[in-house]
This record gives structure tokens, sequence and C-alpha cells, in this order.
């Protein structure tokens, strides 16, 4: 049997219920996720999903706040410690707690505009901002 969940911002998860080979839409398996040593658990931050596990340092959609500031994930979909949960659509009082490490700037990426015959010729630059969190505590 298969669920097809929606969240508040229309990001669909695909989940076998009851199946531990269920796989969601960007592909990370129940399976491997039960595997791992370290509890984790999927969440959402930014508008994407991120696989996290405890002591994990990642790379996040720029987020508000100073470095050692604590930042707490409330939209889990799915936790593996102490057994696993599968949320309809988030895991009911799960939060994933993770420190602000700092913020930074990608490299940066050049893009062209041109119109032909006109002499029309435009370069322009474009860094995305990003915060590094360190995971602290999964529950």
């Amino acid at each position: 049997m298969t669920r097809i969940g929606r969240r508040n911002n229309g990001v669909g998860v695909r989940l076998a219920v009851g199946r531990l080979d269920a796989v969601d839409r960007l592909g990370y398996s129940v399976r491997a996720m039960t595997a791992q040593k370290a509890p984790g658990a999927i969440i959402i931050a930014g508008g994407t999903q991120h696989l996290v596990s405890v002591g994990q340092t990642m790379n996040l959609a720029t987020m508000p706040g100073n470095p050692g500031d604590t930042v707490t994930f409330d939209r889990v979909l799915l936790v593996t410690e102490p057994s696993v949960k599968i949320g309809t659509p988030t895991v009911a009082g799960a939060k994933v707690t993770a420190t602000i490490v700092g913020h930074g700037k990608t490299k940066k990426v050049t893009g062209v505009k041109f119109h032909n015959k006109v002499r029309y010729r435009r370069t322009f630059g474009h860094r995305q901002g990003y915060t590094t969190v360190k995971i602290e505590k999964i529950g």
C-alpha cells in the first residue's frame, strides 16, 4: 500500500506504509536509515529535505541567527530511534536540535544575457548564501 502525503509548502512524499524498504521521493531508504549506527532523521529545512544524523555538520539555506545560536527543526518526516517512525506528514512531537556554526556563500556562478543583432551583452554573477549547522540532538 502506498500513501502520498502533502505538506504545507506543497512538497509531496511517497512512503510505503509498513515496509522497511520504503523510499521517499528523494531516494532515502528506510532500510539504509535503520542500518546507521547513529540516530537519523529526515527533516525539512529551507523547503528541502535533508537526511541528518547526530554530530553531522551540513550546509542549509540561509537562516537567521548568529554563530552559536540553537535552531530547532520541528518538521521531521522520519525518525529511526528508538524505532522507525514515519510521519503523516510529520512525526508528532519529534524535534531536531542544531547549533549554527557560521554563514557563508558558495562559489560565484556567472550568467549571460545576449540579444542577437543589437549589440546587447550583459554578464552577471550570483553567490548563494548558506548557513552551516551541526546536528546536536534528535528526539
